[in-house]
């Protein structure tokens, strides 16, 4: 299965997950169920957006090109993501090493425009703060690319390609999602498909 089916096919069985679990369930993929990032933004918006974020989210394919290690903040590690809604790039991990070298190339210019200055701090300035901002085409190269910083656990990252929860209608936040969660996601109707046909043979 290509990259592009598995995405399709991820996104159907996270719908039917989803719908088929209630709040208690849907748990496991809210960050405040991590030891260390409980209490992780809770003077912000986007703390009490996540249960909606899981809920109305769909799963992404992201970039992760950086990571801080052992910052202030509860010694959480942040992490760098390029993503977007383009299918095309999402899946296509030589456009986000372009896009990644086009903003390599930004922060090697002279710095001039308050504009430039403020994506620049964005992009080089860790302080503790989660964003989630829109690039211009003139540094990533394409329309409708973001960069988002998110909360991580070095025993989760992965540096490259990962899949992500978005959904900026609901929160300016994305949501790693780990191996293990990925692993549910793919299992949940072949689960279902089990019980099933358990149930019609015991008829």
């Amino acid at each position: 299965m290509n990259l592009k089916d598995e995405l399709v096919l991820l996104n159907k069985n996270y719908k039917d997950f989803v719908y088929s679990n209630d709040k208690k369930e849907l748990k496991i993929f809210n960050v405040n169920n991590k030891k260390g990032l409980k209490m992780l933004g809770f003077l912000h918006l986007y703390f009490y957006k996540r249960n909606k974020l899981i809920k109305n989210g769909n799963i992404i394919i992201g970039y992760l090109y950086r990571i801080f290690n052992d910052t202030d903040l509860n010694k959480v590690s942040i992490g760098y993501v390029i993503h977007t809604p383009n299918f095309e790039i999402q899946t296509d991990i030589n456009k986000f090493k372009e896009i990644e070298n086009n903003l390599n190339n930004f922060l090697s210019k002279d710095i001039k425009t308050f504009k430039e200055k403020k994506i620049y701090n964005y992009l080089v300035k860790n302080n503790g703060e989660l964003h989630y901002f829109l690039l211009d085409k003139e540094i990533s190269g394409y329309d409708f690319v973001y960069i988002s910083t998110i909360p991580i656990l070095i025993t989760e990252a992965k540096m490259g390609l990962n899949y992500f929860i978005s959904n900026k209608k609901y929160s300016n936040e994305i949501l790693l999602l780990n191996n293990e969660l990925i692993s549910k996601i793919k299992n949940f109707n072949k689960k279902e498909v089990n019980k099933e046909s358990e149930n019609n043979e015991s008829k």
